[in-house]
């Protein structure tokens, strides 16, 4: 809808324009005109401009508004946040200083967040909620190759996911088990590497850290020593 409204008003700012000019040649003068930056194709929101992308055009100097820039060098360098036509004139509006996208509000900046999808089996049958602590082995499913095990520890669930609605599961919801459930975890740089990479060479399996431990309670206490 955004988009629609957008191209209309490029239209009837092209009509404006051509009705300016025409209106100039059959009066017999020329009106003043002024450089105002466009964007030379359709943009992404979202997209850091560079010069090539942009621009100017020429439009008579009664329609200039202050809000359009003048200089490519005003509108390089900087987002888009919103979607851009080809020809449309930029308006400091639609950009921005910073990337325009989504805050997940429970994740520090910087933290990725990678979604994995698991059988019940391999994942405490989906026993588990946002904030859950886990511990993820990275299996590798030739064990001959001599490619170790690896673990990622207490890496933190930042949801569990509906496919059918990509709405995150409540935890009562979770508790009953949904093998159609994804896993949303909340990684730095390197643990989202690792796991991207290990993508068709290893199996992933996690265990749940408990950490609802009484204080006094150690988990070398909680060992129970096998008794025949």
């Amino acid at each position: 809808m955004r988009q629609t409204k957008q191209i209309i008003l490029t239209i009837l700012i092209t009509l404006a324009l051509l009705a300016l000019v025409w209106s100039a040649q059959a009066s017999g003068s020329q009106p003043k005109t002024i450089n105002v930056v466009a964007a030379k194709s359709d943009v992404a929101a979202g997209t850091l401009l560079t010069p090539d992308q942009l621009m100017l055009v020429q439009l008579p100097e009664a329609m200039q508004s202050d809000a359009y820039l003048t200089d490519i060098t005003e509108a390089a360098g900087q987002w888009t946040s919103s979607p851009l036509s080809g020809g449309e004139l930029l308006s400091r509006q639609r950009l921005t200083a910073s990337a325009a996208g989504l805050v997940y509000p429970d994740a520090g900046p910087g933290r990725r967040l990678l979604t994995i999808d698991l059988e019940p089996s391999d994942a405490v049958g989906f026993w588990l909620a946002a904030g859950s602590l886990v511990d993820l082995y990275l299996i590798p499913r030739n064990r001959e190759s001599g490619a170790e095990i690896q673990v990622l520890e207490r890496v933190r669930v930042m949801a569990i996911i509906s496919p059918l609605t990509s709405s995150p599961i409540s935890g009562a919801q979770v508790s009953n088990g949904n093998a159609d459930s994804l896993i949303c975890l909340d990684l730095n740089h390197e643990q989202a590497g690792i796991i991207i990479n290990s993508r068709g060479l290893y199996d992933i399996t996690l265990s749940a850290v408990n950490e609802n431990l009484p204080a006094a309670q150690t988990e070398e206490s909680c060992a129970v020593p096998f008794t025949s």
